[in-house]
């Protein structure tokens, strides 16, 4: 589902686990309890996107847009924290840290996000140019 537009789409309760949702245009979508776990939400737009217990633990949100987002749980702490990037946009005032969401400007991916990182978004396949994704291990 790389690039996939759900602008404004009700998606209450959806399951997108561990899917690749890279470049997803998401703004002001409703994911009231959407199941967001492993999903890889690199570049994605969740501008005022209502995330209402939905589960990001784990989730990639490294480059994404979540200016306006209204969230109420959901990132959990440790290896199955959310993970983001320096390039991540946040709602004003929110504080990815005090959630349990893990910075990666400085540290390692966890494993579920290496794999995705092989995956070449354009084949969904793994990538043929012989070099490693970013963040995977050599």
């Amino acid at each position: 589902m790389v690039r996939a537009n759900f602008v404004e789409s009700s998606l209450v309760d959806v399951g997108f686990q561990k899917s690749d949702l890279t470049e997803a245009n998401l703004s002001n979508a409703a994911l009231h309890g959407a199941r967001l776990a492993g999903a890889v939400l690199v570049g994605a737009d969740l501008r005022g996107a209502t995330l209402a217990s939905a589960t990001l633990y784990g989730a990639d949100l490294r480059r994404a847009n979540l200016e306006g987002t209204t969230f109420t749980s959901g990132f959990y702490h440790g290896q199955d924290a959310a993970h983001y990037d320096s390039s991540t946009i946040w709602p004003e005032g929110f504080d990815p840290v005090a959630v349990g969401a893990v910075n990666d400007d400085e540290g390692e991916l966890p494993p579920s996000v290496r794999a995705f990182d092989q995956i070449d978004p354009g084949t969904g396949g793994d990538r043929t140019d012989g070099e490693p994704a970013a963040g995977a291990d050599p």
